[in-house]
């Protein structure tokens, strides 16, 4: 019973850790230009929703740390996190 028991816990960890881990793909096709539908915002909110489709909430910092690391020029960072900051807070 406590083999049975475990063994479910270990699957539904294993089975949530794997759907974590798939979360959309960061873009490639950035042109660096500001636009105002980049493809960085557009990866932003489909990370909130593939959250919020687990049924978890991702704070919007989570969003940013990643920007931050895949992102060189800093213009671009300041005005995607910018981007980023104003949609949240219309929601």
């Amino acid at each position: 019973m406590i083999l049975r028991t475990y063994s479910c816990i270990v699957s539904r960890c294993f089975s949530l850790s794997k759907t974590l881990n798939s979360l959309p793909e960061a873009p490639t096709t950035c042109c660096m230009s500001g636009c105002h539908n980049c493809v960085w915002l557009d990866y932003a909110e489909d990370v909130i929703k593939h959250y919020n489709d687990l049924g978890l909430t991702l704070s919007y910092e989570k969003i940013l740390d990643d920007i931050d690391a895949k992102i060189d020029d800093s213009m671009m960072k300041s005005f995607i996190k910018l981007e980023i900051r104003m949609k949240l807070r219309k929601k």
